[in-house]
């Protein structure tokens, strides 16, 4: 049984050369002058597959780049929004005032009236 399958194989792989053999021998200098255009554009496709195969690649590391820029950004922004929260609520407020020497006082204002007359 083992025999049968090898030689399964090798029959196989005759075939396949046998085939491919075949293949070459049409490919006379005759053949390939006739179709010298066909084969310069599928050369071309190739080379034009190749470079968008990589515009591809390098656009999509740039977008990753910016999108990773864009997280330390916005983790940026909201620590700096929560810093500003924090330093504008009154009892900050309060502490940042009273070392410049101001004070909060419990009195209500008091408005002053000027006159230009003189009274």
């Amino acid at each position: 049984m083992p025999r049968k399958k090898v030689n399964i194989k090798q029959n196989a792989k005759s075939q396949w050369l046998n085939q491919l053999t075949g293949f070459l021998k049409q490919l006379h200098p005759q053949f390939l002058l006739g179709n010298a255009l066909f084969i310069c554009f599928l050369f071309g496709l190739c080379v034009l597959m190749i470079y968008n195969t990589h515009c591809a690649n390098r656009n999509r590391y740039k977008v990753v780049k910016l999108q990773n820029q864009l997280k330390e950004l916005r983790w940026e922004y909201s620590t700096l929004k929560a810093q500003s929260v924090k330093d504008f609520r009154y009892s900050s407020l309060l502490k940042n005032v009273e070392d410049k020497g101001l004070r909060y006082t419990d009195n209500p204002l008091e408005v002053i009236y000027y006159s230009q007359n003189g009274h």
